[in-house]
């Protein structure tokens, strides 16, 4: 009966990556990383409040945490209306 379970366990046993699967879990979705140059970016979200009391996001790519927090620190002193857009650059 023994050889008989040994048997099934290692027909039904497979060698898990768990590298593979923590990486699922803690890293973003595909459609947010880009490669760039050997570099990779990650999309950013941030919030801001109108005088309205509406809350907005806008998104934005840095290459961490401590970037995304640079950027923010930077969009704060320099940001401006640089126009409206009116389709995909891609076309």
């Amino acid at each position: 009966m023994r050889e008989i379970l040994n048997w099934i366990g290692r027909a039904f046993m497979g060698i898990i990556d768990l590298g593979k699967e923590r990486d699922k879990r803690t890293k973003p979705d595909e459609e947010h990383i880009l490669l760039v140059d050997g570099v990779y970016w990650y999309k950013f979200s941030a919030e801001y409040t109108t005088e309205m009391g509406g809350t907005f996001a806008i998104y934005f790519w840095a290459k961490d945490f401590e970037d995304a927090e640079k950027r923010i620190k930077a969009m704060r002193h320099t940001l401006e209306l640089s126009g409206q857009l009116y389709s995909r650059e891609d076309r």
